[in-house]
């Protein structure tokens, strides 16, 4: 580790992701050691940050078992390519989200559409429920679809936005503020 002004840096990946693994666990004092260590290697925090990515670990986690290894890079391939093609051509930042956001959503539905139509042990109650969930997802992923055609119809560039401004004439006229 080096010293920088005072404060302890990670000097090499390792250190950080030690330092991270602490704070993590509630060390207050490895904080200036993380904020180094994200300052200097920002794909560190963009990953830890990226809530997305976690939803995908935690969809895929609950879709395949721990030791499908196979099954569960399947699924990121598969996701991956998705996103991908979902987000098209040069995609802007809000439409990478968006893409992102979709994929999930439908990768999602389509687990809870598995489940359903693999599980024959399901009391009614339980089924029920199954069907509720499933309904929810798909919601989820019809609007997810959706927010992203509505995004890819605005003009490139931006929303052209037109502001209007309206001035009583009569008014000012009245307190002496016109000509």
């Amino acid at each position: 580790m080096a010293r920088q002004e005072g404060v302890t840096v990670a000097a090499t990946d390792e250190e950080a992701v030690q330092a991270i693994q602490r704070a993590s666990r509630g060390d207050q004092a490895a904080m200036p050691e993380v904020r180094q260590a994200f300052d200097a290697r920002p794909r560190l925090w963009r990953l830890l940050g990226d809530m997305a990515r976690r939803a995908e670990d935690a969809l895929i986690g609950a879709a395949f078992a721990e030791k499908d290894l196979a099954g569960r890079e399947a699924a990121r391939r598969y996701l991956a390519d998705l996103r991908a093609q979902l987000a098209g051509p040069d995609p802007s930042p809000l439409d990478r989200v968006l893409a992102k956001r979709a994929a999930l959503a439908l990768y999602d539905a389509g687990r809870l559409d598995r489940e359903a139509l693999s599980r024959t042990d399901l009391t009614w109650q339980t089924a029920d429920l199954l069907d509720r969930r499933r309904s929810r997802a798909h919601g989820r992923a019809l609007a997810a679809v959706r927010s992203l055609a509505v995004v890819r119809r605005l003009p490139k560039g931006g929303p052209a936005v037109a502001v209007g401004v309206q001035v009583n004439v009569k008014e000012r006229a009245q307190r002496g503020q016109c000509g």
